[in-house]
């Protein structure tokens, strides 16, 4: 098997004088940099642009998770915003009722037919000494009371002047209960009291107990 000899120099820089040999490899020694610097060019430009766009990518990347990140902030508080405004929306309708409800009552306190401070007025003022009220409850059709007193007989004085009011159509006895306290008797006792609604403010000067 016969090797070939291959010389990677070019042949002519080895004919002529010594002289011209130098130049020669120095002409070919200048074509030999310019090409290799070309290679290094293309190369460096080869690598630079890839690791650019990288580094563009992943910079675009980082800000796009940043908006992301700042969007989902900005959402949440814009939801906290409207649980906010619904919350209060709430409590305003509740304060709207509750005002509602106050000025209705306010209302019937100041009706034509004088209404509940009417009521209430003389209730207080058929009330005799040594009974007292536990517990009034008004509605539109009439009074629930409760209370104690130390003589029955002050019990049945008490419903007299309901009964003689104006205000009051009708006045029920409901029940009573004795109980000893320090060996006093005091009675407790319930009364039911409707309403006069013929013709309630009629007679606005008969106060409880003008009947007598």
């Amino acid at each position: 098997m016969r090797i070939k000899q291959i010389n990677l120099l070019p042949r002519e820089g080895f004919k002529g004088t010594l002289v011209g040999r130098l130049r020669y490899f120095g002409r070919y020694n200048r074509r030999m940099a310019r090409l290799l610097g070309g290679a290094v060019l293309a190369l460096l430009f080869l690598i630079i642009i890839p690791a650019s766009v990288v580094h563009t990518y992943k910079y675009r990347t980082a800000l796009l998770k940043e908006e992301i990140a700042d969007t989902k902030v900005k959402f949440k508080k814009l939801q906290s915003q409207d649980f906010q405004l619904e919350k209060m929306k709430a409590e305003l309708k509740t304060e709207q009722s509750r005002l509602a409800v106050m000025l209705e009552t306010l209302s019937s306190t100041m009706g034509p037919e004088g209404g509940y401070v009417s009521r209430l007025a003389a209730l207080a003022e058929a009330v005799p000494k040594d009974l007292w009220l536990n517990n009034v409850v008004m509605d539109g059709k009439g009074i629930q009371i409760s209370g104690a007193a130390l003589d029955s007989r002050l019990i049945v004085g008490f419903m007299d002047k309901l009964k003689d009011c104006s205000y009051f159509k009708e006045v029920r006895f409901v029940s009573s209960e004795k109980q000893v306290l320090d060996a006093h008797s005091v009675y407790n006792f319930q009364i039911a009291v409707d309403y006069d609604g013929e013709d309630d403010g009629a007679d606005a000067g008969k106060t409880a107990g003008s009947g007598k």
